[in-house]
């Protein structure tokens, strides 16, 4: 079993809202039952998100690490070309 099971939680109209996490772990980050904080816009309440650093921040962490990466390559590569053509 993953971690991204189905949550349902309290709205403040009084209907419980259900939604799947976009983040699944195993072992899973949240006991059932366990309450978590969920954010959500008034006006879009199927995008909710819960308060936890791994669903909020991690895909941004991963894009921005190859995004750093890849700059990191490039420079390289520009930098040792560079040196050659100053050589020739």
């Amino acid at each position: 079993m993953r971690g991204d099971d189905q949550h349902e939680g309290d709205a403040p109209a009084g209907d419980q809202p259900q939604f799947r996490g976009s983040v699944g772990s195993n072992p899973p980050s949240y006991e059932a039952g366990e309450r978590v904080e969920v954010l959500y816009r008034a006006d879009s309440p199927q995008d909710a998100r819960i308060n936890g650093f791994a669903s909020l921040w991690l895909l941004p962490l991963i894009f921005g690490g190859l995004g750093l990466l890849a700059t990191g390559i490039g420079t390289v590569i520009a930098l040792a070309m560079r040196r050659r053509s100053r050589a020739a």
